[in-house]
């Protein structure tokens, strides 16, 4: 996973990729103030970040968050 994300990233332009970059620290270190956060309806535990067109789904665990999906928002993002 973390290869798709670093793969995502680079296509990015620099402003961008330094945003998105900084809300995938923020969500692994599991410190999302100032983040746009929302629960996933239907699924347990599943949240998203948007950055603009961009959203991160993670799973929010008792020991941390996981990444699980880095994409544009389109009709297939959920």
């Amino acid at each position: 996973m973390v290869d798709k994300i670093e793969k995502f990233i680079r296509r990015l332009g620099r402003g961008r990729a330094a945003d998105v970059r900084a809300a995938v620290v923020k969500i692994l270190m599991d410190d999302v103030t100032g983040l746009d956060v929302k629960k996933l309806k239907g699924v347990r535990a599943e949240y998203r970040v948007r950055i603009g067109k961009i959203r991160i789904k993670f799973v929010r665990a008792g020991i941390g968050n996981t990444i699980v999906d880095i994409d544009f928002r389109g009709d297939n993002t959920y």
